[in-house]
């Protein structure tokens, strides 16, 4: 199953509001976005401004994206769980969000307990990488 416009742009969206979670952005967090936003065929210079005025815009929504899929949904949450562990830290305020999309998606409660707890384990022994991204199999 592929993914559709709806849910690239849900995609790109509920990680753009995800690092906005602690009201700074990293360079490891653009280029993650940056590196997202083209793989869903999103234009360069539209990624940018989002990124540049993500903290001061308030008519991004805050509700967490619901995707046409519940593999879908896995594949965001892994690929934010990569985003939000740059700074070698999840935040109580991105969990929180991460555990809303899951919640809204139907994923399964251990699912998500797990992905979080090997990510815990990863951010503290590495030095930030952008991995493969895991919507490239929905592509």
């Amino acid at each position: 199953m592929k993914l559709n416009v709806f849910d690239r742009s849900n995609y790109l969206k509920g990680l753009l509001v995800l690092i906005s979670k602690d009201k700074k952005i990293s360079d490891d967090e653009s280029d993650f976005i940056m590196k997202v936003g083209k793989t869903l065929g999103f234009d360069k210079e539209f990624c940018e401004e989002a990124i540049e005025t993500l903290l001061e815009n308030n008519y991004i929504s805050q509700e967490p994206p619901e995707f046409s899929n519940v593999e879908f949904a896995r594949s965001f949450i892994e690929d934010a769980i990569s985003v939000a562990i740059t700074d070698n830290e999840l935040s109580q305020l991105e969990i929180g969000y991460l555990k809303a999309i899951a919640e809204k998606n139907h994923v399964d409660d251990d699912w998500f307990v797990r992905q979080l707890s090997t990510a815990d384990k990863i951010s503290k022994n590495i030095k930030f990488d952008i991995p493969h991204l895991s919507v490239e199999k929905h592509l």
